[in-house]
């Protein structure tokens, strides 16, 4: 049986295809999602300088891609669905947590701004703030016992923004 490799295999073949995409100059959500893991698993096992560029990376793509401005406030832009509007403004603001998260561990400065164009700090799909948190267990057990409560997921998210 193989050892467990915590998905190197899967981080190697995202930077193969990444890269391809780049390469090409594509550009679009997916490839900015793709660099924001990748930076997160870089940080995880202690690679700050790749896990840097990787989301700088991305940062500059959503400039690239309008994402940091909100094009809902410009009459004549380009139309998006509800749906759309949820992606981008979501990827925004995960972005901007990770600038700020990625750059306060590295004593760097951060590379967005909120600024009056940026996307407004809204979720419409609020769903996941009901959902019951459930405390992530040692593997020695734990004597704690938590009543259930309520995650509160959405609006910690946003208020750490």
């Amino acid at each position: 049986m193989c050892s467990y490799d915590g998905g190197a295999v899967f981080a190697k073949h995202a930077r193969s295809m990444l890269f391809d995409e780049l390469s090409r100059g594509v550009c679009t959500i997916p490839t900015v999602l793709t660099l924001l893991l990748l930076s997160a698993g870089e940080c995880g096992h202690g690679n700050t300088t790749q896990a840097w560029i990787y989301s700088g990376i991305a940062f500059r793509l959503i400039d690239h891609l309008g994402i940091c401005v909100d094009g809902q406030r410009y009459p004549g832009s380009v139309h998006l669905t509800d749906e759309e509007v949820e992606i981008r403004h979501r990827l925004y603001w995960s972005c901007y947590f990770w600038d700020k998260i990625i750059s306060l561990y590295l004593g760097r400065s951060p590379s967005l701004q909120h600024t009056q164009v940026s996307p407004p700090q809204i979720i419409m799909d609020d769903s996941a703030e009901n959902e019951l948190w459930v405390p992530f267990d040692s593997p020695h057990g734990s004597d704690w016992k938590y009543p259930p409560a309520t995650a509160h997921s959405t609006s910690c998210f946003m208020s750490a923004c």
